[in-house]
């Protein structure tokens, strides 16, 4: 089936969004289990939840939320807690002992050149982004790593090399950070299910399922609705609070 003549999910998310890594995992838990998941089209937009992270940041995510953020020991340990259960009641190993909180922002350029190739291949991208991440707890910023993972996508190495030197993609990322601006998107992970049905957060399985229902009724019925249909769960936010 052609790309055009699909139903589009848009999301917005960041690497360092452990709702965002959550979130995929339903959605992609629901689309196996959906009769139509070969009309559907996935599409990853780039959101940065902390863009000022140094790009020589080692830090340690625990380290990042005391000393940055100035929150809490007892605050941090519940929201890492918290997202550690949601993570392994979706099937996710976060080992948050090992998280170096680094800017996403050349990471956001491998998923963009993923794309360049498919939406399949970008979700591949993501998934690898996440995994390295939150599970191998490796720098995602690290030129190294993501080499590493650019030749897990088929890319050649010097391919990606040049993608970080010369910093391509700064339009795409541009882009997807505008339009989440007009959207007015605050906290991430943002689905928007046939551009009018939105689920901001992470939901049940089964909302996702009626909301994906719903949406793909709509679109094949050609009844795109005036109306936005608006579902909120939890979520990162702008300033890079999770919780």
């Amino acid at each position: 089936m052609e790309l055009q003549n699909k139903m589009k999910i848009e999301i917005w998310s960041d690497i360092a969004c452990p709702f965002c890594y959550i979130g995929k995992h339903q959605l992609e838990k629901v689309l196996k289990e959906f009769p139509h998941s070969d009309e559907i089209e996935v599409i990853w937009k780039t959101f940065l939840l902390n863009p000022d992270i140094p790009s020589d940041s080692k830090m340690l995510l625990r380290d990042y939320f005391s000393e940055v953020k100035g929150m809490e020991p007892d605050r941090i340990e519940k929201i890492l807690n918290y997202t550690q259960y949601q993570a392994q009641k979706a099937g996710l190993t976060f080992n948050y002992d090992k998280v170096i909180a680094a800017n996403t922002s050349n990471a956001h350029r491998i998923s963009h050149l993923a794309k360049t190739k498919s939406a399949a291949l970008q979700s591949q991208a993501e998934e690898l982004l996440f995994s390295a991440y939150f599970t191998e707890g490796k720098d995602i910023n690290s030129a190294k790593v993501l080499i590493e993972i650019g030749e897990k996508l088929g890319f050649e190495p010097d391919i990606v090399k040049q993608v970080l030197a010369k910093k391509q993609f700064n339009d795409g990322i541009a882009q997807d950070i505008q339009e989440a601006i007009v959207l007015d998107i605050q906290v991430v992970p943002y689905f928007i299910f046939n551009k009018r049905t939105i689920i901001s957060g992470v939901q049940e399985e089964t909302k996702i399922l009626q909301t994906l229902e719903t949406a793909y009724q709509q679109w094949k019925n050609n009844n795109t609705p005036t109306d936005s249909t608006f579902m909120e769960g939890k979520s990162c936010s702008i300033d890079g609070h999770c919780e």
